[in-house]
């Protein structure tokens, strides 16, 4: 059975963990792949265009208001332990994580290696059931239901924009590890090995 341990907020004291890895281990997210998650903002906002353009051509009319936005953030703030809950799902067999919390927002951190087909499935999955399908349903609401097109936007707008770091590092694994690679964090770098 997997388990979840809340850490508390990320500190000098309460640091990630260190974890013994094979000795072949490559570095598989470099600090320079941070500028990655401030361009991968683009396409979110692209593909928000793309369904406003959408909606706008199927109903005629698009329309958001103040309170519908606001009731999506905070919605989207209850979402974030939704998102964690889902890569904890996604998890091998017998797996433990960690939580942490910090001033950049929630960081989920395995403690045991997962295969890199799991991987692009465990950091795409909540930024698609959360962001991507929730936009691409709100095509469908009439436009009579303003403040539910705009809670629905909102939080579906942010949880995908939260999600980008999980889609970058996702593309990175296609990229970067062999098929057979194992993804194994270990204090602040993730690696992978075969």
């Amino acid at each position: 059975m997997n388990k979840i341990i809340y850490k508390g907020f990320l500190s000098k004291d309460n640091k990630y963990p260190t974890i013994d890895i094979p000795e072949d281990s490559k570095i598989f997210i470099y600090k320079k792949d941070d500028i990655l998650t401030y361009i991968g903002v683009v396409p979110v906002l692209l593909f928000l265009y793309l369904v406003v353009s959408i909606k706008r051509i199927l109903i005629y009319d698009w329309r958001l208001n103040m309170e519908g936005f606001w009731l999506g953030v905070i919605l989207t703030i209850f979402l974030i332990p939704v998102h964690e809950f889902i890569h904890f799902l996604l998890l091998p067999k017998n797996s433990t994580a960690y939580v942490y919390l910090s001033i950049g927002g929630v960081t989920f951190y395995p403690l045991n290696p997962i295969s890199r087909k799991r991987y692009i499935f465990f950091a795409i999955l909540p930024g698609i059931i959360l962001g991507l399908f929730p936009l691409c349903l709100s095509i469908l609401l009439p436009s009579k239901f303003i403040l539910i097109s705009s809670i629905v936007v909102t939080a579906s707008t942010l949880s995908l924009t939260l999600a980008v770091t999980d889609f970058v590092n996702a593309i990175l694994a296609i990229i970067r590890v062999p098929q057979k690679g194992k993804i194994q964090a270990s204090g602040n770098d993730v690696y992978w090995y075969v």
